[in-house]
């Protein structure tokens, strides 16, 4: 049973070429546990806004929140509604873990700058993605793969009001500032011991099409990758870096 997919339904959008990179050790990682990692939304402290919600939207929160004090101060305490937007976003930004890729196959120099002479770019597709996970006990959820939303934080009023108690929907929220990262996420709840993550397992057959490898790789690091490969069954192209 594939994960569910958000927004995409047609073959194109299914059949899109979706990348990753990974430092050397990541990499090795994944193929040795047969797992990726998913990061809460807390970790990723580049974007300050992860998991949060548009400013106009925000108002409209806070506004239901009094209203709410006002009809049920005799029965709740009052500090209670006071931070009740406030706790739910952090409580979300907790519990909410991604694994982020790149729609896009076009290959990148900073990128490879980035992930350094042996860095690795995985290949794959949205409906490859979707059938590379299964339950990890009958009674746990399955993870949710779908493109991001890039929106004006500071402007937009789009999202509906109800849909923002959803932590899933302010998962796949960004500022338009970030539209050029044209991110695909899979997402899932964090329920484990780390605060800072977990390792989901995975299908690599269904997860990784085609793996390409930096332009500075060395020849050792090139026989190790194929090798690695080989040991799991995983007759995928082998590919150096076009910049190369």
């Amino acid at each position: 049973m594939p994960i569910t997919i958000r927004e995409f339904k047609s073959a194109a959008e299914l059949n899109r070429v979706v990348c990753r990179y990974y430092p050397q050790v990541r990499f090795i990682t994944l193929l040795k546990r047969s797992a990726v990692w998913f990061s809460n939304l807390e970790e990723l402290r580049e974007d300050a806004l992860e998991g949060t919600l548009p400013a106009k939207l925000h108002e409209k929160r806070l506004a239901c929140d009094l209203e709410s004090r006002k009809q049920f101060a005799h029965v709740v305490p009052i500090e209670q509604f006071d931070t009740m937007t406030a706790r739910d976003l952090a409580s979300g930004r907790m519990l909410s873990a991604v694994n982020c890729w790149y729609m896009d196959n076009k290959e990148s120099l900073e990128m490879w700058n980035k992930y350094g002479r042996h860095g690795v770019m995985v290949q794959s597709t949205v409906e490859h993605i979707a059938h590379a996970f299964n339950r990890m006990s009958p009674t746990d959820d399955l993870p949710q793969v779908g493109p991001v939303r890039y929106i004006d934080f500071a402007d937009d009023d789009t999202v509906e009001l109800h849909k923002s108690y959803d932590a899933f929907v302010r998962a796949y929220l960004k500022d338009k500032k970030w539209a050029h990262e044209k991110e695909l996420r899979i997402a899932h709840v964090n329920l484990r011991q780390n605060p800072k993550g977990f390792l989901y397992p995975c299908f690599l057959p269904n997860l990784i099409q085609a793996v390409v490898l930096a332009p500075t790789a060395s020849e050792n690091w090139i026989r190790l990758v194929q090798s690695e490969l080989t040991k799991r069954g995983l007759a995928v192209p082998l590919l150096r870096s076009i910049f190369s």
